[in-house]
């Protein structure tokens, strides 16, 4: 999801709702991924100390974020064990459960965890807005548009005002006005006042809303600025590829991405870019393969849209290809989830197939030159 910035915009250290913005750099040599296995250490000597756990956690859920990787996932509930099964949990360990349901996809439990922290707490607490916000990206991801923009307006008072043009922001480009969208986040973008967490995410959003109207110039420059503040993003390295694969020029793609083949969906997006150059490179794509029948057989579904990419564009198995993408947009129904069904079915010669993200575009007003093509051929396809 392209939605995130709550952990550095409220005052209390929180962490983000999505994998949009990176919270956490720690590296090897990092002082903070030394402070983290300190913190794991006095842990251990006092495991009911749970202000030492909170922070464990947090910093294990935005690494797991930063990296896209659901081990540190598993790591934060770990750490949080002895607090998380209960059935009423402390209000901060809630809000971090509501938190791990939403990155591992388990939207139905995030979303229960979620309103029992914006019930239970004062109207301006830290917990309940990044509650809101997070609550916002999950109804976001499910197509849930007027939840998501209504949680939008609560939090936004109690915002910077980058964060809160960001999120309404957000829904608006999917709800037919992505150009009025693009104006408030240039806005919000270039605030001066803004903190960089909250620009990184206006700058995102308002490259990814450039790159489906095709005005790739505006993308080119949003995605550009928010890597000059957050050069690591994982998220953001995601779809400024995703742009370079779309413009034609796979090439560039290839110093964008070295060094980075640890995560997953940057690793797809090189493979991806080595096949489109003739030059395709059978060890990447056989880690790539491991990794996620690894990750499947651990029970995830962090990557699904990633495996549906890979099994179609890679593996070219369109029968495969268009079972994993429908399995996906169940779960979440983003214009990456569409477009990897419409392809799919395209590719499967099964434009029927196709009808549940075509009734998705039309309600909805989405707005997205690659979406309406590939739209427009299977309505032809059609009998």
């Amino acid at each position: 999801a392209p939605v995130s910035c709550v952990a550095t915009v409220l005052a209390e250290p929180h962490v983000p709702a999505n994998d949009a913005i990176v919270l956490e750099r720690l590296s090897r040599g990092d002082a903070r991924d030394n402070e983290a296995r300190s913190m794991a250490v006095a842990l251990a000597r006092n495991p009911t100390d749970l202000d030492l756990a909170l922070r464990l956690a947090r910093v294990n859920i935005a690494r797991g974020q930063t990296l896209s990787d659901p081990r540190f996932l598993g790591r934060a509930e770990a750490v949080l064990a002895p607090w998380i099964a209960l059935s009423n949990p402390p209000t901060p360990v809630r809000l971090l459960r509501g938190i791990l349901r939403q990155s591992n996809h388990d939207f139905d439990g995030s979303l229960t965890d979620l309103g029992h922290v914006i019930d239970a707490g004062p109207a301006n607490a830290p917990d309940v807005i990044q509650a809101l916000l997070t609550r916002a990206v999950v109804h976001q991801v499910r197509a849930d548009y007027e939840a998501a923009r209504q949680d939008c307006v609560t939090a936004a008072p109690l915002l910077p005002r980058s964060a809160a043009l960001a999120c309404v922001a957000g829904v608006a480009s999917l709800t037919g006005r992505a150009r009025l969208a693009m104006s408030v986040l240039t806005q919000a973008g270039a605030d001066p006042a803004g903190d960089a967490a909250s620009r990184v995410w206006a700058l995102t959003l308002l490259g990814e809303i450039a790159a489906r109207l095709d005005d790739v110039p505006a993308a080119e420059r949003a995605f550009a600025q928010a890597r000059s503040l957050a050069p690591d993003d994982t998220y953001l390295l995601s779809v400024h590829a995703d742009l370079l694969l779309d413009s034609g020029r796979a090439e560039e793609v290839i110093p964008l991405l070295a060094g980075r083949g640890r995560v997953d969906p940057l690793l797809l997006r090189l493979a991806e870019a080595q096949r489109r150059l003739g030059r395709p490179n059978a060890g990447d794509e056989a880690r790539l393969a491991d990794r996620l029948e690894t990750s499947r057989r651990r029970g995830e579904t962090v990557h699904q849209r990633e495996e549906a990419r890979f099994t179609l564009h890679i593996l070219g198995d369109a029968t495969e290809g268009l079972r994993l993408a429908e399995a996906n947009w169940r779960v979440q129904r983003e214009p990456a989830d569409a477009r990897i069904l419409l392809e799919a079915a395209l590719a499967a010669h099964a434009p029927d197939r196709a009808a549940p993200v075509l009734s998705w575009l039309e309600r909805n007003g989405v707005e997205d030159v690659r979406l309406a093509g590939l739209a427009s051929r299977l309505r032809s396809a059609r009998p």
